[in-house]
């Protein structure tokens, strides 16, 4: 699965589909992956306040299979 397409840029996107594989079921499956790079963002934490950029996938099962 490809977390990143660098250089990350507001506004970029990028599709996937994955292959998932129960071993108890003895069957795969798709998964559709959409991400979209939002915008920088302040994050506050114990260590500091950092600037990050957004980044949000979405996934879909493509099947009505229930064991995913």
């Amino acid at each position: 699965m490809r977390r990143y397409a660098f250089p990350l840029e507001s506004g970029r996107s990028w599709n996937q589909r994955i292959t998932n594989y129960n071993d108890q079921a003895r069957r795969e499956g798709e998964i559709s992956l959409t991400t979209r790079v939002g915008g920088w963002t302040a994050v506050s934490t114990p260590a500091g306040t950092f600037e990050a950029i957004q980044v949000r996938t979405i996934a879909r099962l493509d099947d009505d299979e229930f064991w995913r």
